[in-house]
């Protein structure tokens, strides 16, 4: 779990997909927009 403010579910999503580290990058970025 890299960190994620407000990508949590997604972030949870991720990790369960086995690319949280992917999907926590974009989550933040996304959120950072």
């Amino acid at each position: 779990m890299d960190g994620y403010p407000l990508g949590l579910p997604a972030g949870v999503a991720g990790g369960l997909s086995g690319k949280y580290i992917n999907h926590n990058r974009a989550n933040v970025a996304v959120n950072r927009i």
